[in-house]
């Protein structure tokens, strides 16, 4: 395809690089890699934050011959340094400009040594970190080659793209298919920034239609569940990275989305199967225990139809050839035998039958396999079943043990707001749609289910929360706590009463409700209390205005009080944030730890934010005396946001933050600050801040970090102001007891 250097190639924010700008980026990425001694075959590990800068070095990597190792940019030091020794880096390129080269911290090799001895497949272009049964990563090695096949694979199933998103980041398989099936066709990666209906509505003010998306079913269901319009560009959605529930296709379907529900794997370098079918070029095979056939000890059986499957009803494993599957692991011979057999076979491990109309249907995983009373249970296949239900947001089956049968399953459920099914309920629906033995025994509510940062459902954390559930209280409906002059303070409390303490407060026009989801992936570690802060949601004023700081500390140590709660870590979401270091300057007895994400300590704002600032409070007061909270509201994030945040934001969210007007009122009054007692803060604070956040945060976390002895600086790549609320999972570690604390 003739493509123009004057195209553009990527869209970031307001930063558009045409193709030749794209090229003379990842040239100058690939001469700065040579400039430090790395060659063609070494490896280099790429902080895979969404962004025009890691495009461009991947990029770089691919016309150099070096091969890239993305890196999940939410993964911890340690963590890092396990990819950095298994894939012998030879450096790690972080930021967000690609001259910041830093060697790799461990297991790297010296810029001037030889890199013989590393193991090289020829055109190896890119090295995948993947979850493992053991809990370390599968390194799968892939090569140009086999993206290019999957690219072209791709290309012929789905219509002619305009432009992607990059919806899925590059440490994702499906983020690296993306970009390469860009360049492939000729047209522009947008770089996600925003929702998904703002970035495409950003996209299209710089003359790019977003055409194509990769999603996972929790984000597909967060739009539908949000009533989110489709797009009418869009002209396919990629759907994938886990079990696909009929229920959500079928729902999306109606609304219009063109959901394209796929099955591929990281060894598959994405997906193989699309609507059930084989791309082009694959063949697809189910494997069963009883077969006849066997090659080289491992199943095979069966004669391919013309769409390369096998017609059987019975689950059996599901095993793949094509000339996108990947060639092995890297360092791990053992493994690769045990998943390639010497016809080239894949055995995925995944479990999967073929209907009548020879469409495959994935079942589950086979190492998840419930075995209750000697009937095999697979958890993805009553999840699908569960999700169907009106009352149900997201469903997790996993098995418990069991005198009678051995094992039972029981499901997680998050349900939607406003409903309360009973177990019986659950019970009649399910056994209307499965075997007896299939359905759940207990179904056990959890505000929010562990799932990784692309949405991938965490298994091995699923039994903990069950058997939490019969220890410790579930989530606690709002509980009122009086303040000392009779102001009700509404109270959430999850977790066990003899786990560490951790104190959540929230932001300005948000409320403890926000950060639920965030609390619930803490809960198995922590006894986590939220609570409503004076004039938010539950614990609105009845005489709105100023709230001074001394008064929001006052409110705070009796909800301390009333829970029992001695000594508590406390962690800060931005208004939150600051009340959270002056309650450690003001009562370090009662506090262990402060986690602070982006505190407008405005005393020690640069100048120009001061300035932009100024009117904020004069402005708020004024709208709410006319227009109430809704208008102080819209006030309030039209300045510190901007109008085009506020013009964007959806109509039910609109609507949610309006009524929480009074806490902006309340909030930016901020009078009573003490910089000076900073100085006095005992405990361990850990001052944050997201890569893609407003420029106001960065230097006051700063110059906090200089006035506060014992803290920490950590910037979070990629994350905005919202991040505790809508990138939840990328505070767990900085919270757990002896992580981030």
């Amino acid at each position: 395809m003739d493509v123009r250097d004057d195209a553009p190639a990527v869209l970031d924010g307001s930063t558009v690089w045409s193709n030749a700008e794209l090229h003379r980026r990842a040239e100058g990425f690939a001469a700065k890699l040579s400039e430090l001694g790395i060659r063609s075959g070494d490896r280099v590990g790429l902080i895979a934050a969404s962004s025009a800068a890691t495009i461009a070095a991947f990029h770089g990597c691919l016309r150099s011959g070096i091969v890239a190792v993305p890196i999940a940019p939410r993964l911890t030091a340690p963590e890092i340094d396990v990819i950095s020794s298994a894939a012998r880096l030879r450096a790690i390129v972080s930021g967000s400009s690609i001259q910041s080269v830093a060697r790799a911290t461990a297991g790297s090799l010296p810029a001037d040594s030889s890199s013989d001895a590393i193991p090289t497949t020829p055109g190896l272009a890119v090295i995948v970190t993947t979850s493992g049964t053991t809990g370390r990563p599968k390194l799968v090695r892939l090569t140009r080659s086999q993206l290019e096949a999957s690219a072209a694979a791709w290309s012929a199933v789905l219509p002619p793209a305009t432009a992607w998103l990059l919806s899925l980041n590059m440490a994702h398989v499906s983020g690296i298919g993306i970009v390469v099936r860009a360049a492939r066709a000729g047209v522009p990666v947008v770089v996600p920034r925003g929702s998904l209906t703002e970035d495409i509505a950003a996209a299209a003010d710089a003359g790019i239609a977003v055409s194509h998306v990769s999603l996972v079913p929790t984000q597909l269901t967060r739009l539908l569940d949000s009533n989110v319009t489709t797009p009418p560009q869009l002209r396919a959605v990629i759907l994938g990275g886990g079990p696909i529930p009929a229920a959500l296709v079928a729902a999306a379907t109606v609304a219009g989305w063109p959901v394209l529900p796929s099955y591929g794997l990281t060894e598959t370098a994405s997906g193989v199967v699309v609507g059930g079918r084989p791309m082009p070029g694959v063949n697809v095979r189910i494997a069963y225990p009883d077969a006849t056939a066997v090659a080289d000890g491992r199943v095979t059986n069966g004669a391919a139809t013309e769409h390369g499957l096998d017609r059987h009803d019975d689950v059996g494993e599901i095993v793949v050839r094509g000339p996108m599957v990947f060639d092995g692991y890297e360092g791990d011979p053992d493994l690769t035998a045990a998943a390639l057999d010497r016809d080239g076979w894949l055995h995925t491990g995944d479990l999967g039958r073929i209907d009548a109309d020879g469409l495959l249907q994935v079942v589950g995983r086979r190492d998840e396999m419930i075995v209750s009373g000697g009937e095999n249970v697979a958890p993805a296949e009553v999840e699908a079943v569960l999700a169907a239900h009106p009352a149900i947001a997201d469903v997790a089956v996993t098995g418990m043990p069991d005198e009678e049968w051995g094992s039972v399953p029981v499901a997680l459920v998050v349900y939607r707001p406003g409903t309360s099914p009973t177990d019986d309920d659950l019970r009649v629906f399910g056994r209307e749609r499965l075997a007896s033995f299939k359905v759940p025994r207990r179904f056990v509510a959890v505000p929010e289910l562990p799932r990784s940062a692309n949405g991938k459902l965490l298994r091995r954390s699923l039994g903990g929360l069950v058997g939490a559930a019969g220890r410790r209280p579930s989530l606690m409906g709002t509980t009122a706590i009086r303040a000392d002059d009779g102001q009700p303070l509404a109270v959430r409390i999850l977790g066990d009463a003899t786990a560490p303490n951790l104190l959540m407060l929230h932001a300005t026009v948000s409320t403890s409700g926000q950060l639920l989801r965030l609390a619930g992936l803490l809960r198995d570690d922590m006894r986590v209390v939220l609570m409503d802060r004076r004039g938010s949601g539950a614990s609105r004023m009845e005489t709105p205005g100023p709230v001074s700081i001394a008064r929001h500390i006052a409110d705070i140590v009796d909800v301390l009080d009333g829970t029992g709660t001695e000594r508590t870590a406390v962690f800060g979401h931005s208004f939150g944030a600051l009340l959270a270091l002056e309650l450690a300057a003001r009562h370090s007895e009662r506090v262990t730890s402060v986690v602070a994400y982006e505190p407008p300590y405005l005393p020690l704002a640069e100048p120009r934010h001061l300035a932009r600032l100024a009117s904020v409070h004069r402005d708020v007061a004024a709208a709410f005396a006319s227009g109430g909270a809704a208008a102080a509201t819209q006030t309030f994030l039209r300045a510190v946001a901007g109008d085009e945040y506020w013009d964007r934001l959806p109509a039910p969210q609109r609507a949610v933050v309006e009524a929480d007007g009074a806490g902006a009122l309340a909030d930016t009054s901020m009078s009573g600050l003490d910089p000076a007692g900073l100085a006095g803060i005992a405990c361990p604070v850990t001052l944050v801040t997201g890569g893609d956040s407003d420029p106001l945060y960065a230097p006051i976390a700063d110059a906090l970090s200089v006035r506060i002895p014992d803290s920490r600086r950590i910037v979070l790549p990629g994350l905005r102001h919202p991040a505790p609320i809508t990138d939840s999972a990328a505070f767990v570690e900085l919270l757990r007891p002896g992580r981030g604390n």
